[in-house]
């Protein structure tokens, strides 16, 4: 690991240890504090302030704040103070006595060496310790899929066909016989009018 590389956000008064370093120093300050992931802090931490361990994060003392968060497999080697609500990630450890006054939320694999509450301890797995004092509401089943019966489709209902009408055979159209061609016959000595004719005709 890289030596200590410790950063402050003043507008936040946030003290922040940054990934894969070590900080040798105790904090006792009221500020918040965030561990980045894979830093150590080698001393006790006691805080007026906000605590947030990430993942694989380790402080090797006894830990006082106000919330805290333990990130996924992040450990405390020592006893966990917390005046205000805990959240315990993945497989995070604390080897000592979690004593906190409201309410906390631990996932599965977590290790306590005991936990005391005075809020609601919401368990989402198995308990972190053999010892739990508090009012535990545990949800086993909350990250287990939960199987869906199949849906049966039902069949499209079939519309009624009207009746078929039969097809009556058609009419035969009655043949109009051709109209007779009208010849026009006018006086002595003048033409004819027929189709293909001209011609003068004379009385015999």
């Amino acid at each position: 690991m890289e030596m200590a590389s410790i950063k402050a956000h003043k507008d936040s008064n946030t003290l922040i240890i940054t990934k894969n370093s070590n900080y040798t120093r105790p904090i006792t300050h009221r500020i918040n504090l965030i561990a980045g992931m894979n830093s150590r802090c080698m001393e006790k931490v006691s805080i007026d302030g906000n605590l947030q361990l990430g993942k694989a994060a380790r402080i090797m003392g006894d830990t006082k704040a106000n919330n805290v968060i333990l990130g996924a497999g992040s450990v405390i080697m020592g006893d966990l103070t917390v005046s205000g609500d805990l959240l315990a990630l993945d497989k995070s450890r604390v080897t000592g006595r979690v004593s906190c006054v409201g309410g906390a939320v631990i996932r599965p694999g977590v290790q306590f060496g005991s936990l005391d509450a005075g809020g609601l301890i919401e368990l989402q797995g198995n308990a972190p310790c053999k010892h739990v004092r508090g009012k535990v509401v545990i949800h086993d089943d909350m990250h287990k899929p939960v199987e869906k019966e199949p849906v049966k489709m039902k069949p499209p209902r079939k519309e009624a066909k009207p009746p078929s009408k039969k097809e009556e055979p058609r009419k035969a159209k009655p043949k109009v016989p051709p109209k007779a061609q009208s010849t026009t016959h006018k006086k002595m000595g003048e033409e004819t009018e027929e189709p293909g004719k001209k011609h003068k005709w004379f009385p015999w």
